[in-house]
């Protein structure tokens, strides 16, 4: 079922893709409708899937690298296996299916370009099984949007002893020996 916006609902959606911060005090002075009536509506709207609220990260502001993978991926089993093992991926900010002749996309980021060229390289989707062709795509400037939804982990090697969803593990990788990488976990 489609979901059907009303005026009210597009203000409120407008007032927190400004700033998600906002109180519903705040709203409702601007809505002229009660704190309770906006708090069903921005509940109505969070549990049907349309709005969630949550904090972003400006990668240029952390001064991290950022690509796109296009993946040609040979058939649906192993584009599911691949999206299995990068969707918990801590610098995956996007994995998605398209049509074109390449099949997936997957948006990766490092805290350098050597961290982000390591990736690629040694534990990025380029090399699962069932990878025909791969074009990555490096991103020089982030135009819109500016605030990505990241999963970084800040505590640094949580458990590096262990496989990561992709498969790799940290402890194994040359680079994170070397101390080029910080490693996933």
């Amino acid at each position: 079922m489609k979901f059907k916006f009303d005026l009210i609902d597009r203000k409120i959606l407008e007032m927190l893709i400004d700033d998600g911060r906002q109180s519903l005090t705040q709203i409702s002075k601007e809505i002229a409708l009660s704190n309770s009536g906006i708090k069903k509506r921005v509940t109505k709207l969070n549990k049907s899937g349309i709005l969630k609220i949550q904090g972003n990260f400006n990668l240029e502001a952390m001064e991290f690298k950022a690509c796109v993978i296009l993946l040609e991926v040979k058939n649906f089993e192993y584009i599911a296996e691949i999206i299995k093992a990068y969707k918990s991926c801590p610098y995956v900010f996007l994995v998605a299916e398209i049509l074109s002749s390449f099949n997936l996309m997957i948006g990766l980021f490092g805290n350098s370009d050597q961290d982000l060229n390591n990736k690629l390289k040694l534990c990025g989707p380029s090399n699962k099984e069932g990878v025909l062709h791969s074009k990555i795509i490096l991103i020089s400037d982030f135009k819109i949007p500016q605030y990505l939804p990241l999963h970084i982990s800040l505590i640094e090697n949580e458990d590096i002893n262990n496989s990561n969803s992709c498969g790799f593990r940290c402890i194994d990788c040359v680079a994170f020996i070397k101390n080029e990488c910080k490693g996933c976990c």
